[in-house]
């Protein structure tokens, strides 16, 4: 009961009906196919006498079943599944049945309590281990989603550059989402930008170099109709490790930036 009914009980009254409100068709249909087929398998193998060779390896026939539901489902559906393992395994090794059975009674119950301990404790730790996962990807998607929003919002972009491999990264951000990034040559970069406003730019750029500080520069970019250059604006956040910064270009200038770097 401690290794089966009080988890089952705990994780579904937590999480089981909140799960049952919120799950799609999808689903359900296959939470339905798990549990039918972890019934069907451990009956068969837990309530039918087998041979002593037989009985050792169909021992473990539920458990790519419990796999199954600790990969594709959650920890209630794992619960479920072993409660059920638990009480066939039990019920057949009492009826002297299944791969448990045994001359005495603490002898069945021993190789039970043993079985339920490895398959509750490993399957339960990788279903939690998944789910966290998936909440950590779900958590990092929205955030994404919500600093592509502000980004687009504000028509700005993101900017870093790896010093190492003398290669500038950028990607724009507009309102309708998303615009491919692209890496340039910080010398082609250096090439766009206004003849007056280039020996400012290296400046920057060796200044960033020599500190971990923070650093803002103005500087114009050369457009390849001829038209006026367009003022930018970037911001540097250069990592402690030195390697790799961020720059920011403000407000609509840096829909700007990629148009003139190409």
């Amino acid at each position: 009961a401690a290794l089966t009914l009080v988890p089952l009980i705990v994780i579904w009254y937590r999480q089981g009906l909140q799960r049952l409100r919120t799950a799609n068709i999808a689903d359900f249909v296959e939470t339905a196919i798990i549990i039918v087929a972890i019934c069907v398998t451990s009956f068969a193998v837990f309530e039918r006498s087998y041979s002593p060779e037989g009985s050792a390896s169909l021992m473990y026939a539920p458990l790519p079943i419990l796999m199954w539901a600790a990969v594709r489902r959650d920890v209630t559906t794992v619960s479920l599944c072993v409660a059920i393992v638990a009480f066939l395994a039990i019920d057949g090794a009492l009826k002297g049945f299944g791969p448990f059975a045994a001359s005495t009674t603490q002898d069945a119950a021993l190789a039970v309590q043993t079985f339920l301990i490895i398959a509750q404790s490993s399957l339960m730790l990788l279903a939690a281990s998944l789910a966290e996962m998936r909440q950590t990807k779900s958590a990092l998607k929205a955030k994404k989603e919500s600093l592509d929003l502000a980004l687009g919002a504000a028509q700005m972009g993101t900017w870093s550059w790896d010093v190492e491999a003398d290669r500038v990264n950028y990607a724009t951000v507009t309102a309708s989402g998303n615009q491919p990034s692209d890496s340039v040559r910080l010398s082609d970069l250096l090439e766009r930008i206004h003849p007056d406003d280039r020996n400012a730019v290296r400046d920057a750029i060796d200044k960033a170099l020599a500190t971990t500080d923070s650093s803002e520069v103005e500087y114009r970019f050369v457009r390849r109709d001829g038209g006026a250059p367009r003022p930018v604006r970037v911001l540097d956040d250069r990592p402690p490790q030195g390697r790799i910064g961020l720059l920011r270009a403000i407000a609509a200038e840096v829909l700007a930036c990629a148009q003139f770097v190409h």
